[in-house]
């Protein structure tokens, strides 16, 4: 029993719980929000500006009052009287769009949030009680959850009180740290440097009612841990706990850390009165007395710290960290060399060290002095994450002018006899030292070093090239050539083109360097940047101008450098060659390969020879080349040809006329008409065949106000009843046998999906017979037909509008050239189905109405960008025909709605009926004009389309007045009987 009641009461509560479940509902009529159940009654009438969710469950609401706040069950909390709240405390976050899901609304009981008026702000509870006011630059923070500190501005002052407004500590000057979970806290009169729990001026230590507990007061102060205070007075550092016993006595200032900021091990640099310098640790006891100059860190080889640094009088040693010394005071400078000892695991610590001007290299565990000195030590170092340290491996020591190596162990590897050297671009610890004409790379290993001998690559008069592997470097030879003068590792490659040696220096203005490589000499090919191979024996050069030419494998010019590129044919050797002729006119002309112009045309494009007959230019003429016997077989004398399905060629005139051209050359149809399109075929539109099929094409031909209908033997059919016949056959084609017969319509194709939602789960046999039985009216066939045949006739007719704003040629070309090039591309247009960019559909059919709609199809690309400049937004429009005295004739709005009144009316009822909507605020009347008489029929009554069109998008929403609705109007009810038959 009880566990059937438990259930019961369960049961209970979530309904209750599911019940309380509420959604913010835009009422677009008034412009308003309020608050529905899940039932759909009102719990908040809208008459609220915004309703906005917070992740808490609450609303945010706004009025004209101010903002105000409701419970998750709609409860009011705090009255619309504030400008703005703080949420800040609670950190919560309001419910914005795709966050919706994501931010699931959590149950609260009690919560504080801040409210604003002016320059004034209130912390308010859970019940919209206010607990304390503050000045709106006052902060206000949550200290252990039943505290708040409030931080009050000009003057500083702090206030520390409980959840229910109990004041404890009342405005007293300066400012107070949190307490959190301690009993006492930091009080002084500066303001506290933010994230340091450091506060400087006066600074006491209280308890929660403001009570001093230590009768103490320090410049600047900060709590270590939770019952240790690190303080300052005089400027001198001390160390006390909380119940006032003192550690560390202020004696010294405390000014400098030691190492990185966030390094608190290596301590702090110390003063005495003098300003000498010392150390005293992070916990304030003194490591070294202040007496010296200069201390810095001396790390161990690992990273750890391994004394200090010291100097005084101007010499410099080492001290340990307890206080031993390392290296005493008799240098004038001292760094550390952290060589690897012989296991590999452990570092020795040694240095450089400077005495008279001389460099020498201590190992204090052999020796109190240097073994030798040079006249200079360069240290080679490198740093490895592994060992976490800068490992020391060497030295390039010079003496008398000269250089040598020296181990880290203080050996000599090598005595200085090289002239100089350089280092390795590539390897840190790689250096090049070199003498006479003998280059030698050293690698600085970890304990010993290693040597390689460069070979010489090329000599060449005053360069020499030395290889290892395949790297090269360039080694400059002195004026008398005895002696490497310098090195440069700039050498990009060292290649062998034929018999020419390329060298390729990365250095800016620099040009390649081609060296014959049989004779060492160099070849005279100025000012070249680049080489490479373009054939087996010929070579492509380019200057700094991006000028090309053509070079045989000796470096002789077969082709000068006064081209921009050249290109290989795939039949032949011939080359292509592409030339500027004057501004801004380009050509290709076609060599062999010794440099011979073969043909003493110049084309505007290239062709591959023996590619059979192709469509070239001259001087925009276009005609038909037969590529492998080299010639005309129609001359380049049209403005354009253009290749269309079978072989044959749509051409434009000098005068403007179009004409048809066979394969072979003659004419199909004389350049006499004023526009030819191309309206369907059997064939891809790329011209596949499809093999044992009969192939059919259809072109429509006019000429003033006669039109032909043309295939592709010729035969004209000019019955303008035929024609129209054939027109419908392909605005009402199957569909769904387009693909699959491969058939390519230039022709508006009506979409029937709209209308065919009932079908779904039917064969495509059943499909088939029910979209035939949809047109048992021809006269509204017909007359959808006419609707959108005189659209495209006359997008197709007046094309050349459609390319307008397309700037062809250079300004200077003639009106005349620039209509006939425009003619051109309205003739190539008539040969591709421009129709992609409107798409009629069929939206609704009855016996007696039809609704079609046009749409324009935008996307991102240039013919998008033309066509949205032609049909500016909105890009839909619905054609609505209805049977009236035996005919067919188009209704606007106006003649279903004559009176407005009406149509406002039924509008209202049925956006009410929408609370799924969210809609942009505006009157009912500027709605009314947003629908732009956009509207369709069907059986169900009259469905509006309200325009949400913006830069991205360009969407609607639909409304539907019902035949019910309609007939209790005068002026509506005659169409209800045509909708309803």
């Amino acid at each position: 029993m009880k566990q059937f009641l438990l259930s019961i009461s369960i049961l209970f509560l979530t309904l209750f719980c599911h019940a309380q479940e509420l959604r913010i509902v835009k009422d677009n009529v008034k412009c308003s929000y309020g608050l529905k159940d899940k039932t759909g009654n009102w719990v908040i009438e809208p008459n609220y500006i915004l309703i906005q969710e917070y992740n808490s469950g609450c609303f945010l609401v706004k009025d004209v009052l101010g903002e105000g706040m409701l419970s998750p069950k709609g409860e009011w909390i705090i009255e619309c009287k504030y400008d703005r709240f703080d949420v800040g405390i609670e950190k919560w976050q309001l419910i914005r769009g795709a966050h919706s899901e994501r931010l699931r609304p959590k149950a609260t009981k009690s919560f504080f949030v801040i409210g604003i008026i002016g320059d004034r702000k209130s912390l308010l509870n859970s019940r919209g009680e206010s607990i304390v006011e503050m000045a709106l630059a006052d902060k206000c923070m949550l200290d252990d959850g039943k505290h708040f500190l409030i931080h009050h501005s000009d003057p500083v002052r702090s206030s520390y009180i409980d959840t229910s407004g109990n004041i404890r500590i009342d405005k007293i000057p300066g400012v107070v740290l949190p307490f959190r979970e301690k009993a006492h806290a930091l009080h002084g009169d500066g303001r506290e440097y933010y994230g340091s729990g450091e506060v400087n001026g006066h600074v006491r230590l209280i308890n929660r009612n403001g009570d001093d507990l230590l009768n103490q007061e320090f410049d600047k102060a900060l709590l270590l841990t939770r019952n240790r205070i690190a303080f300052e007075r005089d400027s001198c550092y001390g160390v006390m706990l909380t119940n006032g016993a003192v550690i560390i006595r202020p004696k010294y200032r405390r000014e400098e850390r030691l190492g990185p900021p966030n390094v608190y091990t290596y301590g702090w640099v110390i003063f005495d009165k003098q300003g000498r310098r010392g150390v005293m640790n992070s916990g304030g006891y003194v490591l070294l007395v202040p007496k010296y100059d200069e201390i810095s860190i001396l790390e161990k080889g690992n990273g750890s710290q391994g004394g200090w640094i010291v100097s005084a009088g101007g010499k410099s040693g080492t001290i340990d960290t307890y206080g031993n010394w390392l290296v005493p005071l008799k240098f004038e400078q001292l760094i550390p060399f952290y060589a690897l000892r012989r296991d590999w695991t452990h570092f020795q610590t040694n240095y450089m060290v400077l005495s008279n001007g001389k460099w020498g290299y201590l190992i204090p565990e052999v020796d109190s002095v240097p073994g030798q000195f040079f006249d200079s030590l360069i240290p080679i170092t490198s740093y490895k994450q592994r060992m976490g340290q800068l490992i020391g491996r060497g030295f390039i020591t010079k003496q008398n002018g000269k250089y040598g190596i020296l181990h880290p162990d203080g050996s000599v590897y090598s005595p200085c006899i090289y002239d100089d050297y350089v280092r390795s671009r590539s390897l840190n610890e790689h250096h090049f030292l070199y003498r006479g004409h003998e280059l030698k790379e050293f690698a600085f290993k970890h304990i010993i070093t290693e040597e390689r001998i460069w070979k010489a690559y090329l000599k060449v008069e005053d360069e020499i090239i030395f290889t290892e592997g395949s790297i090269y470097v360039s080694a400059r030879l002195s004026s008398d050539r005895k002696r490497i003068s310098s090195i440069n590792q700039d050498v990009t490659y060292n290649v062998r083109h034929g018999n020419m040696h390329v060298i390729g220096i990365d250095t800016a203005s620099m040009y390649l360097k081609i060296y014959n490589s049989e004779t060492s000499k160099k070849i005279a090919v100025p000012n070249i940047e680049e080489i490479s191979q373009f054939s087996d024996n010929l070579f492509t050069i380019r200057t700094s101008d991006y000028h090309h030419g053509l070079v045989d494998k000796d470096g002789n010019i077969i082709l000068d450098t006064l081209y921009f590129r050249f290109e290989k044919n795939k039949e032949s050797s011939d080359i292509w060659a592409y030339q500027q002729i004057k501004a801004s006119v380009y050509k290709w002309t076609l060599f062999d390969t010794t440099g011979k112009q073969i043909l003493p045309d110049l084309f505007d494009t290239r062709f591959e020879v023996n590619s059979g007959d192709q469509l070239l230019a001259i001087d925009r003429r276009v005609g038909i080349f037969d590529t492998k016997n080299y010639r005309w077989k129609i001359k380049p004398e049209h403005p354009c040809l253009i290749k269309t399905v079978g072989g044959f060629y749509d051409l434009v005139a000098s005068n403007g006329k179009k004409g048809i051209m066979r394969p072979d050359g003659s004419y199909l149809l004389d350049p006499i008409y004023d526009s030819i399109i191309l309206l369907s075929s059997d064939l891809y539109k790329g011209g596949v065949r499809n093999k044992g099929v009969v192939h059919e094409i259809r072109w429509l031909a006019r000429q003033g106000n006669n039109e032909v209908l043309v295939d592709q033997n010729g035969k004209q059919l000019a019955s303008k009843k035929t024609v129209r016949a054939f027109k419908e056959s392909l605005m009402f084609a199957d569909t769904l046998l387009t693909v699959k017969e491969n058939i390519f319509r230039n022709y508006p194709v009506l979409d029937y999906s709209p209308s065919l939602h009932f079908l779904r789960g039917l064969t495509m046999d059943q499909i088939r017979r029910k979209r035939k039985e949809l047109w048992i009216n021809p006269i509204l066939k017909s007359c959808v037909y006419d609707s959108i045949n005189s659209g495209w006739e006359a997008r197709k007719s007046n094309c050349s509008v459609y390319y307008n704003s397309i700037s062809l040629g250079e300004k200077s070309e003639s009106p005349e050239f620039q209509k006939v090039q425009r003619m051109c591309l309205c003739a190539q247009g008539n040969t591709q189905d421009r129709n992609t960019f409107i798409s009629h559909r069929l939206i609704s059919i009855g016996p007696l109405f039809v609704t079609v709609s046009k749409d324009y199809i935008m996307r991102n690309d240039w013919d998008h960008m033309r066509i949205k400049q032609l049909y500016a937004p909105p890009r839909y429009k619905h054609w609505n025909f209805i049977m009236k005295d035996g005919k067919a004739v188009s209704i606007e709005l106006d003649d279903i709605f004559p009176k407005d009144k009406v149509l406002m009316r039924e509008f209202i009822i049925a956006l009410k009926k929408r609370d799924d909507l969210e809609l942009e605020c505006s009157s009912v009347e500027t709605m009314i004009e947003m629908i732009g008489g956009k509207f369709s029929l069907s059986n169900q009554g009259v469905h509006l389309y309200l325009s949400q069109y913006n830069n991205y998008s360009n969407s609607y929403v639909e409304l539907i007045i019902p035949t019910d609705n309609l007939a209790k109007h005068s002026g509506s009810s005659w169409i209800v009987p045509i909708l309803k038959n």
